[in-house]
């Protein structure tokens, strides 16, 4: 039979104290243990809480020593781009300097193997050589009537 039936039956107040006082000392019981198991829920619950706040803030200073970290790598990185940038620009200028010193020298050595060239050619060259043989008799006969002509008419 059940605790409420039992009540339902009881008939004055001593047997009603009777069957109601092992349902008291249940749920003082269970009172007693519901009061352990949420100090016990209480405690793990700021404990876990504890733990949560110690993990956010050692995240939250590792988040800022790897900011920390990034902006110096940014530094140096930038830096190190203007160095370039500058070693490109001393590099270029130096290129062009470089290529007019290669044309003028290739312009001068141009000029001075041209004229080796022609001096050798010139110095070198045989003397010329006449090849033309006259007879002088003929030369006479081809010029005696243009000199006698020439004779009358002074």
């Amino acid at each position: 039979m059940s605790a409420i039936m039992k009540l339902r039956q009881a008939r004055n107040v001593e047997q009603i104290a009777e069957e109601l006082e092992p349902l008291a000392v249940s749920l003082a019981t269970l009172a007693d243990q519901a009061q352990a198991s949420i100090k016990n829920v209480e405690a793990a619950s700021l404990q876990q809480a504890r733990e949560w706040s110690s993990q956010q803030l050692s995240a939250a200073n590792e988040v800022e020593a790897a900011a920390k970290t990034v902006a110096q790598h940014v530094k140096a990185l930038q830096q190190a781009t203007a160095s370039l940038k500058q070693t490109a620009g001393e590099v270029q200028q130096a290129q062009r300097g470089q290529f007019l010193t290669l044309a003028t020298v290739a312009g001068v050595s141009a000029i001075l193997a041209a004229a080796l060239s022609i001096g050798l050619w010139l110095w070198l060259a045989p003397a010329p050589q006449v090849q033309n043989s006259l007879d002088a008799k003929a030369v006479a006969e081809y010029l005696k009537p243009a000199i006698v002509d020439a004779l009358k008419r002074r």
